[in-house]
């Protein structure tokens, strides 16, 4: 069973799905009196683990650390499996700075299709975007 990416969802399912074929997909639990208490979802590619999403549910278990728990065997797997790193995915928060001696910049990268749905969001991004920014800057600045 695959559940539907909500509209508008910045990760389209069909990537998950390649990923899933090339076994790069990884979806970890830490079970608490046999019931999940926390998950972390990421993938496996060129020596690194790519940690995308740690959750857990805080009114429970906010005060037993267990998304830092989940992360410290991920980390150990990582170390198991000689990876060369474990990456934290996205924006920078608070909770990592008790993993993370040092921050990477990222950039992103585009890959586009021929199909329309693809095209238009090219032309957003890359053209009609940029536009519509440097409007808004210079109707603020007035």
């Amino acid at each position: 069973n695959r559940t539907a990416p909500a509209p508008g969802s910045p990760c389209p399912a069909a990537g998950f799905d390649a990923a899933a074929q090339r076994g790069w997909l990884r979806l970890s639990f830490l079970r608490v009196g046999g019931e999940r208490a926390a998950f972390e979802f990421g993938f496996e590619y060129d020596q690194r683990f790519y940690s995308i999403k740690i959750g857990f549910d805080p009114e429970k278990y906010s005060a037993y650390s267990v998304g830092r728990r989940l992360v410290h065997e991920s980390i150990g797997r990582c170390f198991a499996k000689q990876l060369r790193a474990y990456d934290f995915v996205g924006a920078y928060t608070a909770a990592q700075e008790y993993w993370q001696p040092q921050v990477s910049s990222v950039g992103w990268v585009y890959v586009y299709n021929r199909q329309w749905l693809a095209q238009a969001h090219h032309f957003g991004e890359f053209k009609l975007k940029p536009v519509v920014k440097r409007a808004l800057r210079r109707f603020r600045g007035r």
